[in-house]
């Protein structure tokens, strides 16, 4: 009897230290969710406009992949300025910091989102939205001036700055 409780003891004690074990390497080398957002980051240099989509060609199977900031900034250009991206899918790949750069809106009057548009997760931060569109006399300060029929999900926004630099302000949002 005395060797059977001598040996539960030795099982427990030796099953407490592989536990030990496990968590401890699991805490201090295991990724933190800080230290994985950092990684997979990418700040705008307030200048750099992609001049194309790398990867994707819009369709709900393989839709546009904005990859960097520069990407991010051709997508709001491109939906701005051109109606054939108006109703494609888009997907965020990573973290964006937009370096506290004025940002301009994403579409106008004329042209405005109406596809797809999934952040997968990812965050866009240090937003600065200090320009406005004008919309019938009617002043947007917002992301995406409007949409229609379109999703936008799984998306983070932080360290967002919203700044009028009209008399008038009609409608303010961050996304729409």
């Amino acid at each position: 009897m005395y060797k059977k409780k001598k040996a539960l003891k030795m099982l427990s004690l030796l099953l407490f230290i592989v536990v030990a074990i496990f968590f401890s390497y699991s805490f201090f080398f295991g990724p933190s969710t800080y230290s994985e957002f950092n990684k997979n980051i990418d700040v705008w240099d307030g200048k750099t406009i992609s001049t194309n989509f790398t990867y994707g060609n819009g369709s709900i199977d393989n839709p546009y992949q904005i990859t960097s900031s520069a990407d991010f900034l051709y997508f709001q250009k491109v939906i701005s300025e051109d109606k054939t991206y108006l109703d494609k899918n888009y997907v965020l790949t990573t973290n964006l910091d937009l370096n506290n750069f004025s940002f301009p809106n994403i579409g106008n009057k004329n042209n405005y989102f109406r596809g797809n548009f999934d952040g997968c997760g990812y965050t866009i931060s240090n937003i600065n939205l200090d320009t406005s569109t004008d919309i019938d006399g009617e002043n947007y300060h917002s992301l995406f001036v409007r949409i229609e029929n379109s999703t936008i999900k799984n998306l983070n926004i932080s360290n967002e700055k919203i700044i009028s630099n009209t008399e008038k302000t009609d409608h303010v949002s961050l996304l729409i």
